[in-house]
């Protein structure tokens, strides 16, 4: 099936999951996914995103539009081809995303995704805040030099960790902080 940004896919979910939660359809019935567990925690998720064709992610009450705006320019930004697509679903909370495989292929870019789709609950598309929502997240916010280097087209990751944050917290102060310069090393320009 072919899906188009604002075609409202029907789910079937045994609870309402929390904001910020992702979750794979397990089957479909009839014209309904029956999604299966639902994950708060992104990295036991991230496995399950690799080349992903269709997730749903879990919203405040109608915010599935502010997510899909932010994200919208967030691929604009990095110039990511193909573009990913948003929908909503049945449900007030919930909507569909059906990633870019520019996301879903490498590990790093997985762990941010996830972020990014977190941090655009909190944008809101007339008052234009992107920086705002962007720095929303407590990820996004410890790792703000790292973010804006990825923004601003180093997005080739050449290390060996796992996970954005694990990876790129630095506030100067903590013992394992990382350094801007090792950072450059890092992540580098395709």
């Amino acid at each position: 099936m072919t899906i188009k940004f604002g075609d409202v896919l029907y789910i079937d979910t045994r609870y309402r999951p929390e904001a910020g939660s992702f979750s794979k359809p397990k089957d479909m019935e009839g014209d309904r996914y029956r999604v299966g567990q639902w994950y708060f925690c992104r990295d036991l998720f991230h496995s399950q995103l690799y080349n992903c064709t269709l997730f749903f992610f879990s919203h405040d009450t109608t915010k599935g539009h502010c997510v899909a705006a932010f994200m919208r320019a967030v691929e604009e930004m990095l110039d990511v081809q193909p573009r990913s697509d948003f929908g909503p679903t049945q449900r007030k909370t919930i909507m569909w995303v059906k990633p870019s495989r520019w996301w879903t292929v490498r590990a790093m870019r997985r762990s941010l995704f996830t972020i990014l789709l977190r941090a655009g609950n909190q944008y809101l598309p007339l008052k234009h805040n992107f920086t705002e929502a962007l720095f929303s997240d407590p990820y996004t916010l410890g790792t703000q030099y790292a973010t804006m280097r990825f923004f601003a087209g180093y997005t080739v990751y050449t290390g060996k960790k796992r996970g954005w944050f694990n990876q790129f917290y630095s506030n100067g102060m903590l013992f394992g902080s990382i350094a801007n310069s090792e950072i450059d090393k890092l992540l580098v320009k395709p």
